[in-house]
């Protein structure tokens, strides 16, 4: 079972050693420079397995701002983070399956979540596409690892 939780502030000092695999680093920075680089729009969300922090995910209220294939009430899912030790045990599958109604609970204005994945990342897509989410069919090119696919569910 997964327990999605906004992050407090100041941030545990856990969250600072999650670390995904050595081959998934170009698709995520780093959790430290994820906080360093927050405004004031973004929530950021843990995720917790049988009590231990596993994972964790921006909610980006301003996504429609800084991405032109956003619409205003579209709520931007960043950074999602599943740390190596916690990779291949369902959490992160568990996590985007329970997304949609925490969204509506903690978010009632958002009618649709939006992402981007790198297309070189086919494990986290087709990941996605498996929890619901479907691929707009363009790309994103604003990414410091190369062309992302644009894709979106319904809320």
């Amino acid at each position: 079972m997964i327990t999605i939780l906004p992050c407090p502030l100041p941030a545990p000092a856990e969250l600072l050693q999650l670390q995904v695999l050595p081959a998934q680093q170009p698709f995520v920075l780093p959790i430290g420079e994820q906080l360093a680089q927050q405004r004031a729009g973004e929530h950021f969300q843990l995720l917790y397995q049988q009590g231990q922090l596993v994972g964790c995910f921006i909610l980006d209220n301003d996504y429609g701002r800084y991405h032109s294939f956003a619409k205003t009430n579209d709520l931007g899912l960043r950074g999602f983070f599943i740390t190596a030790s916690a990779q291949g045990q369902g959490s992160a599958k568990a996590a985007l399956q329970q997304l949609p109604s925490y969204v509506q609970q903690h978010f009632p204005h958002a009618q649709r979540l939006l992402l981007t994945v790198n297309c070189r990342n086919t494990a986290a897509r087709q990941l996605y596409q498996a929890t619901g989410f479907q691929d707009s069919g363009s790309l994103y090119h604003g990414g410091p690892s190369g062309p992302q696919h644009v894709m979106w569910r319904e809320l």
